[in-house]
Order: structure tokens, then sequence, then C-alpha cells
């Protein structure tokens, strides 16, 4: 994990954001912890990429957003995807997120373990 001025950082999967909208978690806690709190571009696609049923929700999630690093898929993380498909099969989301929060050398956060179990 890399370390910058004793802490490490961090990337949030798409269910810490909506649980958070729902408020059943604090993100605070992890911009305390953390260096850095990364969310990959698919999480933000994730989010985003439906109607807000729920207008206060949907604000937290915007404004939350302005407060992480949105990482971009870039090619060194397109082979990471590529070698994790490959060989574990998962969800493509799934493989980007962690394949993201590898090319960062970050924690991963999510609540379904489900998702990312085969990986870690």
């Amino acid at each position: 994990m890399k370390e910058t001025n004793g802490k490490i950082n961090v990337v949030l999967d798409s269910d810490v954001l909506i649980n958070y909208s729902k408020g059943l978690v604090n993100l605070e806690l992890y911009f305390d912890e953390y260096e850095k709190v990364y969310i990959s571009v698919i999480t933000y696609l994730e989010i985003f990429g439906f109607e807000f049923s729920n207008k206060r929700e949907e604000k937290l999630l915007t404004d939350i957003s302005k407060k992480v690093v949105i990482v971009n898929i870039n090619e060194n993380i397109i082979k990471k995807v590529i070698d994790i498909r490959k060989k574990f099969k998962v969800k493509l989301p799934d493989a980007i997120i962690f394949a993201t929060a590898t090319f960062l050398n970050a924690d991963l956060i999510s609540f379904n373990d489900a998702d990312f179990k085969k990986l870690i």
C-alpha cells in the first residue's frame, strides 16, 4: 500500500457511495483515515447513470463527487483489467474498479464482498 504522510489512499466502490446517500455510511471517516479518496470513473458512471427519485440523495452524491478524485481508465488500468478478467472471470465494472485500486496501490472499500472475494 502506498503511504503518504503516514496515511494510505482508498478507492470507494459504488455501494459505499449509495449507502452514504441513504445516510447509512459516514464518509467523513474515510476522509479522515485516508490521505486521498478516489473513485473509478466506472463508479461515477454507475452512480449518476440513472434518474434519481430522491433529489436529496442526488445532491449528496453530487457534493461528495467534488471531494473525491475521479480516476479515468488509462493504459495501465486497461492491462490490469484484461489480466483480471482472464484470470478471475469477474464482471467488467468490478474488474475496472479493482484494477484502479491496484494501479493506485490503494485500499478498496466495498460492502459487496461477493463482487470482489475472488480478487482478494
